[in-house]
């Protein structure tokens, strides 16, 4: 196949490396942007190395990116003999012809930065040598911005004083405590940056106290509720036995919505009863399947989910749980279909793709888990994240007792 389309000469390795999507070598890219909307930019990845079918897919989860087709273009095509097809220069490690892979990419639309100060592109940059995703980045640097605004020092001078001045000033405009200790925790990891990069000495965060919190519990779904919203999807449909494993493998597992919706096939071991979980911080953890979040998959593997990928026009999605068309899905995907099962189940309650994920926990806990090894089937990093769930369990058998006991 000859490709008509003019493409730029720029390569894509330095476009992705500003993007946190670093590929391995050799790997000989280029790219273009075909379409750029408020959501962000859909972009065209052409690679002639067939490593990328794995390692561009991996990245895109980690990064946020949204992967939304995937395809062979063309075989044994002839790198740079027809300037018509496609030319790669400066490159004599690479063969006379090989197969062309086709990738678009739509990724989250990136904070401006022609006007960033020189010290916050480096910030950003140590970021993505830290592997942070693309939107963590860009909200330190959302809220350092937004911070820059109280006072018109750079943000490299500030002291004590001018930290202080922008928490009040932050309070003033309604900033609510739990945003003003969001930006307190950006300046400070700004300014641990800069003390390890020997461009200051001192913190001017480090004496000031974070605004106190009062910390909202997890919204608490019975099980009951949660037996009735996994009996809604009707499971003689293709998207119903979709629906149906998705909502069995969210509760049994515990899954945040974007580690749902990107689980590709290679991470689920059927067999073993286990899924390979990449969650945040690019951290890997086991969690075990359960025997209903087991067969659900299997069924929905074995008769749902070929009905769904024949719909796919070109390529190959190697996404579990694919949409109609047989492409990726997305969290509002997900969002708009766990809002659909909750009429269906009859539930009252605020529902979303976290609550099932709160009484995973909840709910494990109320059964006797102990705290650590929830801890672990969440991802959590820390164990004072997971320790909220033993105040819902308190906060349950509290209700239990005032309804139930003869003096409650």
């Amino acid at each position: 196949m000859t490709m008509t389309t003019s493409i730029p000469d720029t390569t894509i390795d330095h476009h992705l490396d500003t993007q946190g999507l670093i590929c391995p070598e050799p790997v000989m890219m280029l790219h273009r942007v075909i379409r750029k909307a408020d959501s962000g930019e859909v972009i065209e990845i052409l690679a002639t190395d067939p490593a990328t079918t794995r390692d561009i897919p991996n990245f895109c989860r980690h990064l946020g990116h949204e992967l939304m087709t995937q395809e062979t273009l063309a075989e044994n095509i002839n790198l740079d003999a027809d300037p018509d097809e496609i030319t790669i220069d400066g490159d004599d490690t690479m063969p006379a012809s090989a197969t062309l892979y086709r990738y678009v990419v739509r990724q989250p639309k990136a904070l401006a930065v022609d006007d960033e100060p020189s010290y916050m592109t480096e910030f950003r940059q140590a970021m993505l040598a830290r592997g942070l995703a693309t939107r963590t980045r860009n909200a330190y640097v959302r809220d350092l911005r937004s911070c820059e605004l109280t006072n018109p020092l750079a943000l490299t001078r500030w002291q004590p004083d001018d930290v202080l001045h922008c928490l009040s000033l932050l309070a003033q405009d309604g900033k609510t405590p739990r945003t003003q200790a969001r930006m307190l925790s950006s300046l400070r990891q700004f300014y641990l940056w800069m003390i390890a990069s020997n461009l200051r000495e001192d913190n001017p965060c480090e004496r000031i106290k974070s605004p106190k919190l009062g910390r909202p519990l997890p919204k608490d779904l019975a099980e009951a509720d949660v037996d009735n919203l996994l009996a809604a999807p009707d499971t003689s449909t293709a998207l119903g036995l979709r629906d149906k494993a998705m909502l069995e493998v969210l509760y049994a597992c515990g899954l945040r919505v974007s580690e749902l919706i990107n689980l590709s096939l290679e991470q689920v071991n059927l067999n073993a009863g286990w899924l390979q979980i990449t969650g945040k911080g690019n951290k890997t953890r086991l969690v075990p399947l359960g025997e209903y979040a087991s067969d659900a998959l299997e069924d929905y593997l074995s008769h749902g989910r070929g009905d769904l990928i024949a719909h796919l026009k070109s390529g190959n999605c190697q996404a579990v749980f694919l949409t109609a068309q047989g492409g990726y899905m997305t969290r509002q995907n997900f969002w708009y279909l766990i809002k659909r099962y909750a009429k269906v189940a009859s539930i009252d309650k605020e529902l979303s793709p976290h609550t099932l994920r709160h009484a995973f926990a909840t709910h494990l806990l109320n059964h006797g888990a102990d705290l650590r090894s929830v801890q672990l089937l969440l991802g959590h990093s820390d164990l004072s994240t997971t320790q909220i769930y033993t105040h819902v369990a308190t906060a349950r058998l509290q209700q239990l007792h005032a309804v139930h006991h003869p003096r409650g």
